[in-house]
């Protein structure tokens, strides 16, 4: 038996022994989150300087403003993704990485597709918000994140300072010192587009070179980079945002959807088309006036507690409304005090709440930066390259392509053709046009009716439309001088307009073996399914002014153009990244 004199220093003892425990226990688990720590580290880096370069989009067009909500949301869905997919047994990868051991608890295997979510993430999110221009620039960006702790044979940091560099010496140095000789690829060409060939080296010298000696090259060389480095590669070329993924995400009710067109295309009916097909039902809007002011908040503020869409077009017309939208929003998503005592509960936003706004990108002046940061912002614009421009016409005009006469659809063919050539030429002014003109998807639309009541009335019902029964006379005159021409305010422009038109419309352009352009026979079958499929499977010519009637100079100049904005919206970013060890 123990002295009871002795009993409380036995129980100091022990109480120390259980304390000494603990403190070693607690060193070594601050160890483990130090290691931890350590190994996320490098996606930590890469997360923030994917922010800070978001956060200097808006220097490059002040229509990219973001918030750290918008951000956080975009890396909690990543989170939760990942930790759904451990907790189902997956641990975020397929069977781990049997050749590299764990990270306390995370393999490089679940880091690589951690991060790789990330990026997929950010380019699902923000890349549909760019206009087409600034997409490859942020793509670029993200590569030079990415590249920084990923080795995918790219070389250091230092060539990317030395693409960004003005010193054409510097630039040439760098390339040598990385075992590249630059002076002997002085007359070397690289491919002159991005899916073509092979390259001739690594990517990023490849880049470089093409920015010392083929400034027409170098947008080419960018999007084999961006094609190498990310994996998979990311959507940079001309696309329509998936309003319909972006809308069924849960966090769609807290963001509004600002949807912004380039001019002379309206992005509401593709609203319209989604609420019809999931049968949400949407209150559309026409803002212009106060009493539209008066009934927008009225219909945010029903449908954010009973759900259902609401559509405001044209928000760029009310201006000093705008920021009385800002408070309205911020007071939705504010958090609601606790219920008093006998008190009723605070309305919650409806889950299936979604906002949209539509405007014109050339009218973002009058719109509060904060507005915009609160929105998800989708940039409506026509597709580029004249395959894309036609086959989104074909696909639009499908439906009128199957009604009778047979001929309908090739008439059709030659219309869509006309518009690709007129959209087209827009990228070239003013070598395309004099000046540049709004021509959209409404002129289309618009021309598109005027073809079918034509056509009706010229096949009285028939099946088929003889040679000598073709409005092609009547077909020109309407679109030339109402469809498209009514835009026109220039003689030289409309002697044009006029003569492409009549071109596409000429009797002889209908006979079998006539070529629309240098190597593009429209198919024999007059069908619409023949011609869909022959739309689909026409390839792009290598130039883009090849199809198009004008020099090919004025393409390489639009690329030494392009170029040198490219370097320009690079170095805006690039100073932003350039604190987090890239290099």
């Amino acid at each position: 038996r123990i002295p009871s004199h002795r009993v409380l220093p036995v129980q100091v003892k022990a109480e120390a022994r259980d304390i000494s425990v603990k403190v070693e226990s607690a060193d070594d688990v601050m160890a483990l989150v130090v290691r931890s720590a350590a190994a996320y580290q490098p996606l930590a880096d890469q997360v923030a300087a994917v922010y800070f370069a978001l956060i200097a989009l808006s220097k490059v067009h002040a229509l990219y403003q973001y918030s750290l909500a918008f951000f956080l949301d975009i890396f909690d869905s990543v989170l939760a993704t990942a930790g759904r997919a451990a907790a189902a047994g997956g641990g975020g990868g397929s069977g781990g990485d049997a050749d590299a051991p764990p990270l306390d608890g995370v393999s490089p295997r679940q880091l690589q597709e951690l991060e790789q979510a990330f990026f997929d993430a950010v380019a699902r999110r923000v890349l549909p918000g760019l206009r087409h221009d600034d997409r490859l620039a942020l793509s670029l960006c993200l590569v030079r994140i990415r590249c920084a702790v990923d080795d995918v044979g790219l070389p250091s940091g230092s060539l990317w300072d030395a693409l960004l560099d003005d010193d054409d010496d510097r630039c040439a140095a760098a390339l040598e010192a990385h075992g590249a000789s630059a002076r002997s690829q002085r007359s070397q060409h690289l491919p002159e587009r991005a899916g073509g060939g092979e390259p001739r080296g690594p990517p990023l010298q490849e880049l470089l070179r093409s920015r010392l000696f083929h400034p027409e090259q170098l947008v080419a060389a960018a999007e084999r980079l961006v094609a190498v480095a990310l994996r998979p590669p990311l959507e940079v070329a001309a696309a329509v945002p998936d309003l319909a993924s972006i809308v069924a995400e849960s966090a769609a009710s807290r963001f509004p959807l600002l949807l912004c067109a380039s001019a002379g295309h309206d992005p509401s009916p593709h609203v319209d088309v989604l609420a019809a097909l999931q049968k949400a039902p949407c209150l559309t809007l026409a803002m212009g006036s106060a009493t539209g002011c008066v009934d927008a908040e009225r219909a945010i503020r029903a449908a954010s507690r009973r759900g259902g869409w609401v559509l405001l077009k044209n928000v760029h017309l009310v201006p000093a409304w705008l920021p009385a939208l800002e408070k309205l929003l911020h007071a939705l998503h504010a958090p609601h005090p606790p219920r008093p005592p006998g008190g009723s509960q605070p309305d919650e936003l409806h889950q299936s709440f979604r906002l949209f706004l539509t405007m014109e990108i050339a009218d973002i002046t009058p719109l509060p930066v904060a507005l915009l940061a609160l929105c998800c912002t989708l940039v409506y614009e026509p597709p580029v390259g004249m395959r894309a421009n036609l086959l989104c016409s074909l696909e639009a005009a499908a439906p009128r392509m199957q009604r009778a006469p047979r001929e309908r659809a090739r008439l059709h063919l030659q219309l869509a053709w006309t518009h690709a050539l007129i959209v087209e030429r827009q990228a070239f002014v003013p070598v395309g046009w004099s000046k540049a003109y709004a021509f959209g998807a409404a002129d289309l639309s618009y021309a598109q009716d005027m073809l079918d009541r034509v056509v009706d009335v010229a096949a009285a019902g028939r099946g088929n439309l003889p040679p000598e029964k073709m409005p092609c006379s009547a077909l020109c005159v309407l679109l030339a001088e109402c469809a498209y021409g009514g835009r026109v305010d220039f003689e030289a422009d409309r002697r044009l307009m006029g003569s492409l038109i009549a071109t596409a419309f000429a009797p002889e352009a209908f006979e079998l073996g006539h070529r629309l352009a240098e190597g593009v026979v429209p198919p024999e079958g007059a069908a619409a399914d023949d011609i869909l499929h022959w739309a689909r499977g026409l390839a792009e010519p290598a130039r883009r002014t090849a199809w198009l009637g004008i020099p090919a100079d004025a393409e390489e100049q639009r690329l030494h153009a392009r170029a040198a904005q490219l370097l320009q919206h690079l170095r805006v970013l690039g100073s932003q990244t350039q604190r987090f060890a890239l290099g």
